[in-house]
């Protein structure tokens, strides 16, 4: 029996090493390590720019940072993410106050950053819902995401590690459920 155990410590230990191996040296590596945003204490507007910049991003012509947010979030709630194929993201500058703007000819996808905790302007949401529909957008042509604050949990795995839990997304549709175009 010492053997088998001996033998199950042996394998554990080099499936052990061969996965470090292979997290060293893997040219995927998540930055999950660390929220460098809570890292180097930036403002709003800051994360705001960040965000922009990120959905902005191009690779082979494709907005591939902005394809899998909404993918992830908005088609839940009836948006199809190739209903903007190519986004127009003014990625230095809000759009009239709002904080993220995602939009194309025929939708527009508004993002309230709240990640750091802002209170909510009075009919906040609803300015910018009018200001979409000014510009020629329907309710039907309208999504917004609210990013929620991250709050920080007070019980810590150790003392350099807190945990970090996000509330979910608000998503809302000015209209009733959105009609395919």
């Amino acid at each position: 029996m010492d053997s088998y155990i001996q033998q199950i410590c042996l394998d554990s230990l080099c499936l052990s090493t061969d996965l470090n191996d292979k997290e060293e040296t893997s040219l995927f590596k998540p930055p999950f390590a660390i929220n460098y945003l809570e890292y180097y204490n930036t403002q709003e507007p800051t994360t705001s720019w960040i965000i922009r910049h990120i959905f902005a991003y191009t690779y082979n012509g494709k907005h591939p940072y902005w394809a899998s947010f909404a993918t992830t979030f908005l088609q839940q709630i009836g948006f199809r993410p190739e209903w903007i194929e190519s986004p127009i993201i003014d990625k230095d500058h809000e759009y009239k106050n709002i904080d993220i703007l995602i939009r194309d000819k025929k939708y527009a996808v508004i993002i309230e950053n709240k990640l750091k905790g802002a209170e909510f302007q009075l009919n906040q949401l609803a300015r910018y819902i009018a200001t979409m529909r000014k510009d020629g957008y329907s309710d039907e042509q309208i999504f917004v995401v609210v990013l929620p604050k991250y709050e920080k949990d007070s019980k810590c795995i150790n003392k350099k590690v807190r945990l970090e839990t996000p509330r979910r997304l608000a998503i809302y549709k000015p209209n009733k459920k959105m009609q395919s175009g």
